[in-house]
């Protein structure tokens, strides 16, 4: 098993545990069982990878174990080629740090637009991408419309970050003013807080990347954040997974969308009549008025649009 010039392995002093590490093209990876159980203790490979499950049904030694991880490596191979050069060239706000485990990349698209990329199948990089833009309603309606339209000339044999840059016709994507890389990581942070809690990063690791539809509303907030205060508003609303209420900052209109990393869609920032509070629930929701319309009871949805105007 002691194979220096293929990987590092360590065992603790009762020999209760063993570690394999430093894989080839793979520095980051490591592999650790218990002895001798050969349960699984620690890994290094995507969450949404039943590692373990895969280890009980085929591996009875540890060279088993041992040659099944070092297979799914290979075969990952793509799913973290995908992510390298996202990684290394955008500004990637969430997850931070970014780990072997990580299976969506959170980066600005353009000047208060996000891009979210998820890859939820890693055996199946491409097929399983699933990609969300978090920004400023009527421009990612439009933004939308661009990424439909390139999706359908995607080149397979780029990876995924060069054919993002062509379906959004950029050169890069945006990164850090270097000019402030010389201030400490705190500074930076306080100065990019959260304008509800004045936190930039919370426990969960979001970050604050929502803002007002409001242009000249300096508004910039975590979706969570957000979400809490309309929950203290009296004409604040919840509709599915659509929060409403006044911006805490110009009190115009204002909402958000929850998803796993807490991010947000942002909608409208004005008052709203009942025929733009449809379509309005629909762009956010990504769905067409009649799928809408068919997924609720029809006194409910009136109830909702006489609520909001």
């Amino acid at each position: 098993m002691h194979r220096p010039h293929e990987y590092r392995l360590q065992m603790d002093a009762d020999c209760s545990r063993i570690r394999f590490s430093q894989f080839p093209d793979f520095e980051q990876h490591y592999l650790e069982l218990e002895l001798p159980t050969m349960r699984l203790l620690e890994h290094s490979l995507p969450d949404c990878v039943p590692l373990g499950d895969m280890l009980a049904k085929s591996a009875r030694t540890l060279s088993d174990a041992l040659n099944l991880f070092r297979k799914l490596l290979e075969d990952l191979r793509p799913f973290y080629d995908n992510f390298m050069d996202i990684d290394v060239l955008c500004h990637v706000l969430q997850p931070s740090p970014i780990t072997t485990k990580d299976n969506t990349r959170v980066f600005p698209l353009k000047e208060r637009v996000y891009l979210k990329v998820t890859i939820g199948d890693p055996f199946a990089s491409i097929a399983s991408m699933a990609l969300k833009i978090i920004g400023p309603t009527e421009e990612v309606a439009r933004l939308r419309q661009v990424l439909s339209d390139g999706l359908g000339n995607w080149d397979s044999e780029l990876d995924m970050h060069k054919n993002l840059l062509r379906i959004f016709d950029l050169c890069y994507f945006p990164m850090p003013d270097w000019n402030e890389a010389h201030k400490p990581e705190q500074e930076q942070e306080q100065e990019q807080h959260c304008n509800i809690c004045f936190v930039y990063r919370l426990d969960s690791g979001a970050v604050p990347i929502v803002s007002c539809d409001n242009a000249r509303c300096v508004l910039k907030c975590h979706a969570a954040c957000l979400e809490e205060w309309f929950k203290t508003q009296l004409d604040g609303k919840t509709f599915l997974d659509v929060s409403f209420g006044l911006c805490p900052y110009c009190k115009a209109v204002s909402g958000s969308q929850r998803n796993s990393l807490g991010e947000s869609s942002k909608v409208k920032s004005f008052p709203l009549s009942s025929a733009e509070a449809v379509h309005l629930i629909c762009c956010t929701l990504g769905c067409s008025v009649k799928q809408t319309v068919v997924r609720m009871e029809q006194r409910f949805f009136l109830n909702l649009i006489l609520n909001i105007n």
